[in-house]
């Protein structure tokens, strides 16, 4: 606990941008968020019901193959990607078994069709729609009783987008 204390005082005279990152970001929502495990089943379902507020972020074509997954589903599986790896998107959305096809034939695309679809998606509707999952995932998964914290545009969701190449 000494040492606790002393690392804090050390921390707090150093200039804001060389603290630690954790002390610096985690400290207003401390106690708070830090301890609320999120499945990944419930943050696709959120993620859905974001998506179908917002609508399709794209154009299904007539033209071509038959439109084989639903683009509402689709987009929900890119706003809950974060850091993961297509790759590993996939793999998290077969082990849920979250039926993603339109005729509920139980398939589950491949990374390259997560990738194609991100790449489809207007970078104004991600970032609308990841700032109202932010919104809704705070409403949701706050402790009860307590006032919650507004997110800002600064969240670091929203930073991380504004730096990707379209």
């Amino acid at each position: 606990m000494i040492q606790e204390i002393a690392r804090e005082e050390r921390n707090s005279l150093r200039n804001e941008k060389k603290r630690p990152w954790s002390i610096k970001t985690r400290r207003p929502f401390r106690g708070i968020i830090d301890r609320v495990e999120i499945t990944f089943r419930e943050s696709i379902e959120l993620a859905e019901k974001v998506a179908k507020e917002f609508g399709s972020p794209f154009e299904l074509s007539n033209r071509g193959r038959p439109q084989e997954y639903d683009p509402i589903k689709l987009a929900a599986a890119i706003l809950v990607k974060g850091m993961r790896s297509f790759v590993d998107l996939s793999t998290d959305l077969k082990n849920i078994e979250y039926d993603m096809t339109i005729k509920g034939s139980g398939k589950y695309p491949c990374p390259s069709e997560l990738h194609t679809v991100f790449q489809k998606i207007p970078k104004e509707w991600l970032e609308m729609a990841l700032q109202r999952l932010d919104e809704l995932s705070v409403k949701e998964f706050f402790k009860f009783g307590e006032k919650y914290p507004i997110l800002f545009p600064s969240y670091p969701r929203v930073r991380q987008l504004q730096r990707m190449p379209n």
